[in-house]
């Protein structure tokens, strides 16, 4: 082998330099810098994050207010009941008035557990016409107390006159929050 001349042992020195030189950059400042570059997305990341926390927290003192509306308006919509069973009876009766319309015949308006503490429950049994059934749910919808539909089964009996309007048969499971009140009618503490 040959001895370099001083201008090729020149370019091979550059060659090795420039190797080093590359070497170091795709060995230490490339994941330093795709380090920094990774930090800086966290970091936008964060920074959105932290908006939508602060906007979220803007809010909280509207809930409250809202809260503390729909904690003043809540009895207005539970029944008011000197006991559970005063509570049940109540809602009993409310199916009894709503749905015995005349040409309807309730078979039966019974208790059920009730789905959640401070609650009452109720079933109906009943026949009658889809205008009568239509009627009734409107007005349990419509008015106050708020009842809840936790169960509806209908069921269209077997008619044998021609042209009559069929007969429904519907059996409804209903749950009503409750509002108890002391026996004198003076209004339970906290309410």
């Amino acid at each position: 082998m040959r001895r370099l001349n001083p201008r090729e042992s020149r370019l091979v020195a550059l060659g090795l330099l420039i190797a080093v030189v590359v070497g170091i950059l795709g060995l230490v400042v490339q994941p330093l810098a795709e380090g920094f570059v990774a930090r800086a997305e966290e970091r936008a990341d964060l920074e959105a994050e932290y908006a939508r926390n602060a906007r979220v927290l803007d809010g909280a003192a509207g809930w409250r207010a809202a809260a503390a509306r729909q904690a003043e308006t809540a009895p207005a919509f539970a029944l008011a009941a000197e006991d559970a069973s005063g509570a049940t009876e109540a809602l009993r009766s409310l199916l009894a008035e709503v749905f015995g319309q005349p040409g309807s015949q309730i078979r039966n308006v019974g208790e059920q557990a009730a789905p959640r503490p401070g609650w009452a429950g109720a079933g109906l049994e009943a026949e009658m016409a889809q205008p009568q059934l239509y009627e009734g749910l409107l007005r349990l919808a419509r008015d106050n107390p708020a009842v809840v539909i936790d169960g509806l089964s209908i069921a269209v009996l077997r008619n044998d006159d021609v042209g009559a309007a069929p007969r429904l048969s519907v059996r409804m499971e209903v749950s009503a929050p409750v509002t108890l009140r002391p026996a004198d009618g003076a209004p339970a503490p906290g309410n």
